[in-house]
């Protein structure tokens, strides 16, 4: 039987409106985007590495961090409400019409996970393969229950969440919950296509991930934290 084909996409446009130039920002040693692209090209599942960009200084990191990135992301899906969606197809029809190349899975990768490594990669790869999954979806652990979340109106008042809260329960006493992290998403082309979307139950699996690989970098804040992470990480390494 024919092995699937696997396209890794990092998707990394310009605009941040959050925090300026974040694909580029050094994290550690390295833009953060080469954090992405190092874990993808370790990773031996994937068949080729691919970085959706519209900038060519974020093309120019790519090519240096050894992926060949042989088109720009078209300005029709470099705005604010360009979806996951439209990039990946974009990336796949663009690859049949030039180069007459399909794939079978493709593997996206935010740039804003750089703790994912290449070997969360490949266990999600190898649950997909052993699931016969249409779609991988990496998930962690929630910090806090889901009932701890509340909707506030303008003057914060708590009396409607204090009645439905349940003040005999702990913490611990709550089944374990999970969420999205944003990490990895490996999705069959052919579904991808036919749910056109990123999500979908279809023969669909998580793949959980540590709380400490699922750091997704968004603002500033977020950045220092992972600063700090990077720093613990290459000392421990050094020790």
């Amino acid at each position: 039987m024919k092995e699937n084909s696997y396209l890794a996409i990092i998707p990394a446009r310009s605009g941040s409106k959050r925090l300026s130039k974040k694909n580029v920002k050094i994290l550690g040693n390295k833009p953060l985007i080469a954090w992405s692209i190092e874990s993808a090209l370790e990773c031996k599942g994937i068949e080729e590495v691919m970085v959706s960009t519209d900038s060519s200084e974020i093309l120019n990191i790519a090519q240096e961090h050894g992926v060949h990135t042989p088109f720009l992301r078209s300005a029709k899906n470099s705005g604010d409400f360009s979806t996951s969606y439209d990039v990946v197809k974009e990336v796949l029809a663009t690859y049949e019409e030039k180069y007459n190349k399909s794939f079978d899975f493709i593997v996206l990768l935010q740039p804003t996970s750089p703790f994912r490594t290449s070997t969360d990669i490949e266990n999600a790869i190898t649950k997909q393969i052993e699931n016969d999954a249409l779609s991988i979806v990496s998930v962690c652990k929630t910090e806090h229950p889901s009932n701890w979340i509340m909707q506030l109106s303008e003057n914060m008042p708590l009396d409607e969440y204090m009645e439905t809260l349940d003040k005999t329960k702990r913490s611990q006493d709550y089944q374990q919950e999970y969420r999205l992290n944003g990490a990895i998403y490996i999705i069959n082309v052919s579904a991808l296509l036919k749910h056109e979307k990123l999500l979908f139950s279809e023969r669909s699996f998580a793949y959980e991930m540590t709380q400490e690989n699922s750091i997704d970098i968004d603002d500033a804040y977020d950045f220092k934290v992972a600063s700090i992470i990077e720093q613990i990480k290459r000392e421990e390494e050094i020790l």
